[in-house]
């Protein structure tokens, strides 16, 4: 007898849709339907419900938190819907980042959620510096609820050629995390803390006066734990052997301590302690997940200052469970996140071979009554570390517990969000589920003239196939194209009607979202709310303010061709010095106030075909100040030269359309700076620097222009396996990678067992091995184990 991993869930899914059902009947949580009949504070409650039982949580495994440049790093990530978690997803897109220390975006990708999983892998690209990054994921419906609920992982990118010296990841500062909160003058306080790779030697905790007062227990290089009750009057540090100093938390006089022991299997042990002047006050111990409130319980000290609760772990979902002290008004005294793993089955692991050839081992999966379980599991081998971070594992499960609340309660399980209360949830939806790929873009024909309210064409060319789609522009020349399903590169070609063939070009500037902040703690309430309130992407057809929430991808691919191209020789045989040549792309002209802001200390502003041109001070003096110096006649206007094709124009401080040149003309714009010898060709009138503007010669417009009509789109990404990835390794690589395999979806059988077979580790080779399976009716197993 075996319990099935079934694709399709009866009841579950009943309850998850059953819930929204009101919802579905106006056009789904964002649709359009039925709203005009429906008063604002009706629809908002109905909005309000739809985001509290459709929030989306992703969560993320990774094969390995230490690579170098060039590496592939793989994830494997489940979709997890609704207060019960369930691994189903009205979202079909996942968007996964690399970003660096400061949350700047260094790459992304979209993937495809099947039955709410997906996996795949990126290769870090090659130029980026040894530091910590971050890997994200989310989908578009949960920027609904801001960056803080993205699934969020740090990894540590280093150049280090062998395992052995790699360390995985560590925090950069000392940080410390009062357990409740915050130090509470008179009661017993356990201070976690991280960064301790900077401490050298055994570290402790002394008062002003010098005394010590605790010793901090390490685990693994990064983390820490003390226990001690501070006075009111105290002020304490962490000392470490060579009297480097790091000052606690100032101490609060009164308040609550509250502190739990997570290792036990049924029941989460608490103490609560409070100071002498609150203990006849009424005070709530509330256990929050996921939105719901799973227990509430009045606290009575009696005439003792501390108390003893059990807290049942049965009947909550996994995740984080924020335990909370409250008062009457619901003023919070004390919070403690407790991570909550009752796993709904067994995950066993046994080495079953060891030889020279290699190791083998059986994977084993079964309820919590012993019965075999059929499922998929995500399962990664890694060269174990005795040092590091790595050394906090073993195979006792009780320590292993100790640990993952060690990581809790120092925020170091960045991927176990905790799911929106409904007091946290935003007032409307900004953002829609996504079937498929998304295109935004803003169209022009080939003299650079904005094309509103007009209809696009757009012709898609797969590798195996071709696709039409239609949109229309809005007043401001941007339009949307959805549920696009493409899988790695495409060609698409942008037309529109007219009589001849070169009215029938369009370009096209691609937008996307902005990348969201790693966190939104950093930002005003106000300012997240406007940025929200600039997201509504309900209807076909862009409106201006959507258009704020886009941005133009400056670094968009375009088709790479290598074409033997006629340029405009230099006038006199004069050339702008290195930094100050712009040139432009024929395949995707940039415009003119883009051109003149890629020379170095050139700032543009105004009307972008007639833009405003400055220098910025001591790159060539003022330009464009509107005055004449002395010395100098007035009879010349105030501002550089402009030269085009090498016919002296005027000196302007700004480039005229009325030239007749636009940015599809151009192939080149060269600045001479007004210290350059150079200008002394022009004679005062190169008194503030000479712009050399070249065109392309007639006989190439008409091809480039219709290459202008054409850009790659990246669809789906196609991400290479393990098994090709890892046998396309140099030998030397392969031998110093820590990652020994890895599998997101392995397959037990009817006996609930699979077979993993090593041939590229030692027989004394440690290795650390790491499983997940979540199942679509949310039941969830993980282990991990060091052999």
């Amino acid at each position: 007898m075996f319990l099935m991993d079934v694709s399709k869930l009866f009841f579950p899914l009943i309850y998850l849709f059953a819930t929204v059902l009101l919802s579905a009947q106006t056009g789904g949580p964002n649709g359009e339907l039925g709203k005009r009949n429906q008063s604002p504070l009706l629809l908002q409650s109905m909005q309000k419900d739809s985001l509290y039982l459709w929030q989306e949580k992703v969560s993320l495994q990774l094969n390995d938190l230490v690579v170098q440049p060039k590496d592939h790093l793989f994830f494997k990530a489940y979709v997890l819907t609704g207060p019960k978690q369930l691994r189903v997803s009205a979202s079909n897109v996942l968007k996964v980042e690399l970003l660096d220390g400061a949350g700047k975006l260094v790459k992304h990708q979209y993937h495809k959620v099947t039955a709410g999983e997906t996996a795949g892998s990126f290769e870090v690209p090659k130029q980026v510096k040894p530091g910590t990054y971050y890997v994200r994921a989310y989908t578009k419906w949960m920027l609904n609820y801001g960056p803080d609920k993205f699934a969020l992982q740090p990894i540590e990118v280093t150049r280090t050629s062998t395992a052995a010296n790699a360390k995985p990841y560590v925090q950069n500062e000392l940080e410390f995390f009062p357990e409740g909160g915050a130090l509470i003058s008179g009661l017993t306080a356990k201070m976690a803390m991280t960064g301790l790779s900077r401490i050298q030697g055994q570290a402790k905790i002394i008062d002003q006066n010098g005394i010590e007062v605790a010793n901090v227990t390490r685990y693994g290089e990064d983390f820490g734990t003390a226990i001690f009750v501070p006075n009111r009057d105290g002020q304490y540090a962490v000392v470490d052997a060579t009297s480097q100093s790091f000052p606690l938390p100032e101490v609060q006089a009164i308040g609550y301590s509250l502190m739990s022991n997570n290792i036990g299997d049924d029941d989460s042990h608490v103490r609560i302690e409070v100071s002498p002047e609150l203990r006849n006050e009424k005070i709530y111990l509330k256990g929050i997940s996921n939105g719901i409130t799973y227990f509430e319980k009045e606290i009575e000290f009696g005439t003792g200052l501390g108390i003893e609760v059990e807290i049942p772990k049965k009947g909550i979902p996994n995740g984080i469970l924020e335990l909370r002290l409250v008062d009457d008004f619901d003023q919070l005294w004390a919070t403690r996140p407790v991570l909550i793993e009752n796993n709904d089955f067994v995950i066993d692991m046994e080495a079953i071979e060891t030889s020279a050839a290699g190791k083998a081992f059986k994977i084993k999966v079964t309820d919590n009554e012993g019965l075999p379980v059929e499922t998929r599991l995500s399962l990664g081998v890694n060269a174990f570390e005795n040092e590091g971070n790595d050394a906090m594992f073993s195979n006792n499960l009780r320590s292993d517990k100790f640990i993952k609340d060690l990581k809790v309660l120092t925020k170091g399980f960045l991927n176990e969000k905790v799911i929106a209360t409904n007091d946290e949830l935003p007032s409307e939806i900004y953002y829609d589920f996504q079937e498929g790929l998304e295109f935004y873009g803003q169209a022009y024909d080939l003299n650079n003239k904005l094309l509103s309210n007009t209809k696009i064409q757009l012709l898609v060319a797969t590798e195996g196939d071709a696709i039409a789609k239609e949109a229309i522009t809005d007043d401001s020349g941007m339009f949307k194209i959805s549920n696009l399903q493409i899988e790695g590169e495409a060609d698409i070609v942008f037309r529109t009607v007219a009589e001849e063939t070169r009215g029938k070009m369009v370009k096209v500037i691609p937008f996307e979202f902005e990348v969201p902040p790693i966190s939104e703690s950093n930002t005003s309430k106000e300012q997240r709310l406007n940025a929200r309130k600039r997201a509504n992407y309900d209807r076909h057809v862009l409106n201006k303010e959507e258009a704020k929430r886009l941005i133009p991808l400056e670094g968009v691919t375009l088709k790479e061709e290598k074409i033997q191209k006629r340029s405009m020789p230099a006038v006199y045989g004069i050339k702008g010095r290195q930094g100050r040549v712009v040139v432009q792309d024929p395949k995707r002209p940039r415009l003119i106030s883009e051109l003149l802001l890629g020379i170095p200390g050139v700032i543009v502003s105004g009307d972008v075909n007639n833009p405003n041109v400055q220098l910025l001070s001591g790159s060539a003096g003022r330009i464009g100040s509107g005055s004449n110096s002395a010395g100098f006649s007035t009879l010349d206007q105030s501002g550089p030269l402009w030269v085009i094709d090498g016919f002296t124009i005027e000196n302007s401080p700004f480039f005229s359309s009325g030239w007749g040149i636009t940015a599809n003309d151009i192939d080149r714009i060269e600045y001479i700076a007004p210290y350059n010898s150079d200008t002394s060709m022009w004679g005062t009138r190169g008194r503030w620097g000479v712009f050399l503007v070249y065109t392309r010669n007639g006989s190439e417009i008409d091809y480039w222009n219709r290459k202008q009509a054409q850009l790659t789109f990246q669809g789906y990404h196609n991400s290479i396996d393990f098994d090709t990835y890892r046998n396309e390794l140099p030998n030397r690589k392969k031998e110093n990678s820590r990652v020994l395999y890895w599998n997101p979806s392995l397959s037990t059988d009817e006996n609930g067992e699979a077979i993993v077979r090593l041939n590229n580790v030692n027989a004394t080779d440690k290795i650390k091995i790491e499983a997940t399976a979540i199942r679509q009716d949310g039941k969830l197993g993980k282990r991990t184990k060091i052999f």
